[in-house]
């Protein structure tokens, strides 16, 4: 990102769109001087603590996610693709980054990491999923992770057997209709 820190806390707050303050829930400062780091984190865990209608941020998370299954998805009968097939690695991290915007405001821990299995603890401490939900989403996580980097590194697409990982798929399909199609 190339401009001056008013600029960007101004498009932020006035312009962004909701997927961009999805992206802010993992984004983190990787360069700049000690003061730099302190005013950017300072803003984005202000910013992702205020309070929104829940409704509305799920409906917009929701949309965004079906726009990137209709366009990124490769899945097919033979095929799981482990980041944007149906329960798999986006859908664990948007509902993160669904909680995170809906409840940081009430629950301030869950904007202070970047990283899923933290933020996935913090919902832990929250109580706003059931530690089992939590604990099968974390595995499912860790695992897809697992994969997909072993996928990457061999220069390999994130495509695997339709019958790979049916119960990590299955858990997180049921914590996204719990979370975001019946609440």
């Amino acid at each position: 990102l190339v401009t001056d820190f008013t600029s960007f806390m101004q498009y932020i707050e006035n312009k962004a769109w909701n997927w961009e303050h999805q992206a802010l829930v993992r984004a983190r400062a990787v360069a700049g001087d000690d003061q730099s780091i302190s005013v950017y984190e300072g803003f984005r865990s202000e910013f992702l603590q205020r309070d929104r209608d829940i409704a509305e941020v799920r409906n917009e998370v929701i949309e965004m996610r079906q726009k990137m299954k209709d366009s990124l998805d490769k899945s097919s009968d033979e095929v799981f693709d482990l980041k944007q097939g149906s329960g798999g690695i986006v859908d664990i991290e948007f509902m993160m980054q669904f909680l995170v915007l809906a409840y940081a405001n009430q629950f301030p821990r869950l904007a202070e990491y970047t990283d899923n299995v933290r933020i996935l603890e913090a919902v832990s401490e929250s109580g706003l999923l059931s530690t089992e939900d939590v604990e099968s989403l974390t595995q499912a996580y860790k695992v897809y992770r697992s994969k997909y980097h072993r996928v990457a590194l061999a220069n390999e697409k994130p495509l695997i057997s339709s019958e790979c990982y049916q119960v990590e798929r299955a858990s997180v399909i049921k914590v996204w209709k719990q979370l975001m199609l019946e609440a």
